[in-house]
């Protein structure tokens, strides 16, 4: 697996909404990061350190699983480079690390930097900027106009990205308000 993954935006703009549908029909195992407690549509293992990670992966032998990191600002500092590694060489374990983040200027560039897949759901003004700047994609600026549930997608394949505007779901049928 050579794909990672960063969905960002603020709260309740549909980030685990995205994750859970990106996780929910995959055939590979699932293991998750939540320090918060997130309502996940399925999960295989739970994990808190990147050593945990370690011992799960040895655990899968070689074969391929997904990594769920929420709170990625708060795992990926750029002091906490001994957690860099799920994102630039998870590849090596088989594994597809998806992170889940607010704020992304606290997470640390060479983690940022290494997504093949962005989903940047409404994000603040600063957020956007650095996106932007960070994929060299200007309308990621744009990202503070997105109401709940839209979201702009980054892919990069052989080298080129490309950005698309999607629709996961609108703010009347978002998971929230079917908690209502």
């Amino acid at each position: 697996m050579s794909s990672r993954i960063i969905i960002c935006g603020v709260s309740e703009s549909g980030k685990t909404a995205m994750a859970n549908h990106l996780i929910k029909t995959s055939p590979y195992p699932v293991f998750i990061r939540d320090p918060v407690g997130a309502d996940w549509t399925r999960c295989d293992a739970m994990f808190e350190t990147s050593e945990e990670l370690r011992a799960l992966l040895a655990k899968q032998k070689g074969a391929p699983c997904i990594c769920v990191i929420d709170e990625g600002a708060d795992f990926f500092t750029v002091g906490q480079k001994f957690n860099h590694w799920i994102f630039t060489r998870g590849r090596h374990h088989a594994m597809l690390p998806i992170v889940i983040c607010h704020y992304v200027k606290a997470m640390a560039p060479i983690v940022r930097d290494q997504a093949t897949d962005l989903y940047c759901f409404e994000s603040g003004v600063e957020t956007a900027d650095i996106l932007a700047a960070s994929y060299n994609m200007p309308e990621l600026s744009n990202a503070h106009e997105l109401t709940q549930g839209e979201f702009f997608h980054v892919r990069r394949v052989a080298g080129v990205r490309t950005l698309t505007q999607h629709v996961l779901f609108t703010p009347s049928d978002s998971p929230k308000s079917q908690e209502k």
